[in-house]
């Protein structure tokens, strides 16, 4: 449902969610200034939402006219394969201003093929239980915290760092690598823009563009 600007109760009858309408008498004196107050505040956030809308549109488009053609000075040879799915930064003639495009992938991971490789990476470990008296506990739980966070999710940032192993040579091992690449893939990429002024000392401070930092 498209959300759309509301106006705030009034009258003598005012109307609950399921439909039924209550005297406005009865009403304590903190249900009628909540009701003012959501509303205000819904309709402020809704206007300032189609702003940021407005925004991203016009970063994108003012990017890219910048990014074609500072290309097209600096290496026209480029514009042919160029893809548009890349960071770019650009600034003011005196560089008061500093405009930035950031272009993130972030890496899934399938969960059947994870489970697998959970299991020969845990065969792996095991073996050394066999072979030495060394209590390998710590190391077990070390690798392990990749497949199971708090929250019952892969930590695929500690997923990434057990393929950077993949030059250990034991077969097991190597099991646990190739079904941990086959499960890897990439995320559609994610666009963020941020606008920078230049204060007094020359650093660059970003227009706070988020309700918790204002």
């Amino acid at each position: 449902m498209e959300a759309k600007t509301q106006k705030a109760q009034s009258g003598l009858s005012w109307v609950l969610q399921d439909g039924q309408t209550v005297d406005k008498s009865r009403l304590f004196p903190y249900e009628v200034k909540g009701e003012k107050a959501a509303i205000k505040l819904f309709n402020m956030a809704l206007k300032i939402q189609e702003g940021l809308k407005a925004l991203v549109e016009e970063a994108e488009s003012q990017i890219e006219d910048v990014r074609q053609s500072y290309l097209k000075h600096k290496g026209p040879e480029k514009l042919e394969d160029d893809n548009q799915d890349k960071g770019f930064t650009f600034y003011s003639f005196n560089r008061d201003i500093k405009i930035e495009k950031i272009v993130t992938v972030t890496p899934g991971y399938k969960e059947e093929d994870v489970a697998l490789s959970k299991g020969y990476f845990e065969d792996y470990i095991n073996q050394f239980a066999v072979d030495s008296e060394v209590d390998i506990s710590v190391l077990k739980s070390l690798v392990l915290s990749a497949f199971t966070t708090k929250r019952g999710k892969f930590d695929n940032k500690k997923l990434d760092q057990l393929l950077s192993y993949d030059n250990i040579t034991d077969e097991t091992f190597q099991k646990a690598i190739s079904l941990l690449k086959e499960a890897r893939f990439n995320n559609k990429p994610k666009t963020y823009y941020n606008i920078y002024f230049r204060d007094e000392e020359g650093v660059y401070v970003p227009v706070n563009l988020k309700v918790s930092g204002v």
